[in-house]
């Protein structure tokens, strides 16, 4: 294992709290700060952030479109600077520059966002790349007592609940859940306060909305079970669950009003829907962390936990409906 993925032994002891006088870990995260970059090199950040700078490179490709007809005509075509809006060659390209100049403005509250989400992505992908290649993966849960504290394994099992949470978004008894969020600001440009005078006075009142996405994160400790019935207990605390591609559809209006509700997110804070990852009882998942050991009692048990800064990576699982052949 290199230098990078190694972890000190210890990072965890000492008695397990029941489990009904724990409460769920509640993290609301910008995607821009993702605890999930610890696990990558300086260099691998590095390349996550050059795919949303590529996004704003393809902004100004179109922004610019907006002045590169006026440009090309004026320095080959050479038509006179009197006739040049009324040139019939102009018409086509006097078009595109208007379009181009009004998607660029309605798009440029859209691109930061997406520029991060886009990194973020990248990132995550990076990450799970760098995990299946450093961790161990451990089939049997039976054979955690015979690794070294620190080592860094990767399980597959099922949930087994230790408590749940209070409000579930489809009625279901919900382990944890991870929500897409945004934080919407209403912004005017240009940033400048003072009006100059070569700028008309309508640009001063033109609003446009800056998206940031987060995420919303609760979730309890559980137990994950093998085939064999063997369990060993995750610990939530610095936890990231990385619900890339999997949706839970919310259920009935109660339930999402509730469910909402208990989240306690900021009153700029817009949930959306179309991202949200619910871990119920008895769902397979992926979890990437290092082994410690706590104790239950007098008995010391291994476990599964995050080793700072790097956060324990929980991957639910979705599986595919079996195909049926007539």
């Amino acid at each position: 294992m290199p230098a990078g993925c190694s972890f000190q032994a210890g990072i965890v002891s000492g008695e397990l709290p029941p489990a009904e006088d724990q409460p769920p870990v509640h993290r609301l995260t910008n995607l821009k700060d993702d605890r999930a970059s610890a696990w990558l090199t300086g260099t691998a950040r590095g390349l996550a952030a050059t795919a949303g700078r590529a996004l704003w490179a393809a902004w100004v490709a179109l922004a610019s479109l907006a002045v590169i007809p006026r440009i090309w005509y004026l320095w080959h075509l050479s038509v006179p600077a009197g006739r040049y809006h009324h040139a019939p060659e102009y018409r086509a390209p006097r078009l595109i520059a208007f379009t181009a100049f009004v998607a660029a403005i309605l798009l440029f509250g859209k691109v930061k966002g997406a520029a991060i989400r886009l990194a973020n992505r990248v990132m995550l992908a990076l990450v799970l790349r760098a995990v299946r290649r450093y961790a161990l993966p451990i089939d049997e849960l039976r054979r955690m007592d015979e690794l070294p504290e620190g080592q860094l394994v990767s399980l597959v099992g099922w949930v087994r609940g230790r408590s749940y949470l209070p409000s579930s978004p489809d009625g279901k008894p919900c382990v944890g859940v991870a929500l897409e969020c945004e934080t919407r600001v209403v912004r005017r440009w240009p940033v400048t306060r003072r009006p100059r005078a070569y700028l008309p006075s309508f640009l001063f009142a033109f609003p446009f909305t800056q998206r940031y996405p987060r995420l919303v994160e609760r979730l309890h400790d559980f137990d994950l079970a093998d085939e064999q019935g063997n369990k060993i207990p995750v610990l939530a605390a610095g936890a990231r669950v990385i619900a890339d591609g999997t949706v839970t559809p919310m259920g009935r209006e109660p339930d999402e009003r509730a469910f909402l509700a208990s989240l306690d997110l900021p009153f700029d804070v817009e949930p959306l829907r179309r991202g949200l990852c619910a871990i119920h009882d008895g769902d397979p998942v992926l979890v990437v962390g290092f082994k410690t050991t706590i104790r239950e009692g007098n008995q010391p048990r291994p476990a599964m936990a995050s080793g700072p800064p790097r956060p324990l990576l929980l991957y639910p699982i979705t599986l595919s409906p079996p195909r049926t052949t007539r």
